[in-house]
């Protein structure tokens, strides 16, 4: 693919999304674990995909005190809790989500693999320790450069004082508790996981060293690919500065007509003040009155 010239990195970006999945176990012991769960947020959070998986295999272990789902999670309404939903104007999975905190879509696993996939192709992935992740999805093929784990990124491991980095990588829930005010209460004891908020929490971890995460990896890895690029939107005050900056439409009319008349005219508009030129076309009037006089 095409490396990204230095040139454009002031007016482009990568493409960010991140991912997370909530696993349940099969076989002996529930050992063995499965996708019950995929959420994909975009780079201000908002969600692209959040359904559940339905296991091929019967499953052993829920992790329920973990994932929040169960057997039930997976099973049609009862009729009663449906007459009472649709009283609400609501359709019932989008009810039956909202009471449960969980989605309403459950797609089999080959296609839910299918749709994260093409969500997160040409995209740099953010997320929480996605080791586990990529192997159930099957994304063997992505490469260290499009990758931004929070759990094994030492800028974000500074903030944590008096930890010993031989216990492993750090918990979602101790970065979010140093380095993200109002997401203290992330992973709180007796909470289910949800998989949408671990998606957003790693997200704004990745905004707020996003700068200097992506000078450490163009370091290490080198430029990113264009095909991952997207241009960065302007400020809002930079938006409404240009769009005061620019002449009345009667303005732009009148010059344009006298455009002929002034030599190069474009060229000469792209150098000069809305005011100078109005005083020339002026000065160019009356030499044609007084010549016709």
């Amino acid at each position: 693919m095409e490396k990204n010239s230095s040139g454009n990195q002031s007016s482009k970006r990568p493409r960010v999304r991140a991912l997370d999945c909530e696993m349940v176990g099969i076989g002996p012991k529930g050992k063995k674990s499965v996708l019950a769960r995929i959420s994909v947020v975009g780079r201000l959070g908002q969600v692209l995909l959040d359904c559940l998986v339905q296991p091929s295999e019967e499953v052993t272990d829920w992790r329920t005190s973990i994932t929040g789902i169960d057997a039930s999670s997976f099973s049609p309404l009862s009729e009663s809790r449906t007459t009472h939903e649709s009283q609400d104007g609501t359709e019932p999975g989008k009810r039956r989500a909202s009471l449960v905190g969980l989605p309403s879509v459950v797609l089999s696993t080959e296609e839910a693999v299918e749709r994260t996939n093409a969500l997160l192709e040409d995209c740099v992935v953010v997320g929480h320790d996605l080791r586990h992740d990529f192997k159930l999805l099957r994304r063997f093929h992505h490469r260290r450069l499009l990758l931004r784990d929070t759990a094994f990124c030492p800028l974000l491991n500074v903030g944590l004082q008096g930890r010993d980095s031989r216990s492993g990588p750090p918990s979602l829930r101790a970065l979010a508790q140093a380095w993200l005010e109002d997401w203290k209460q992330l992973h709180s004891p007796g909470r289910a996981h949800s998989s949408v908020e671990d998606a957003q929490a790693a997200m704004l971890l990745y905004r707020l060293i996003a700068p200097q995460w992506e000078e450490l990896v163009r370091k290490k890895w080198g430029e990113l690919p264009t095909a991952v690029l997207e241009r960065r939107p302007y400020p809002k005050r930079q938006r409404e500065g240009c769009r005061r900056q620019r002449p009345a439409p009667e303005d732009s009319d009148r010059l344009r007509r006298h455009s002929r008349c002034i030599g190069s005219g474009c060229q000469v508009y792209r150098s000069v003040s809305l005011s100078r030129l109005r005083r020339m076309t002026d000065g160019l009037r009356k030499r044609k009155r007084g010549r016709t006089g």
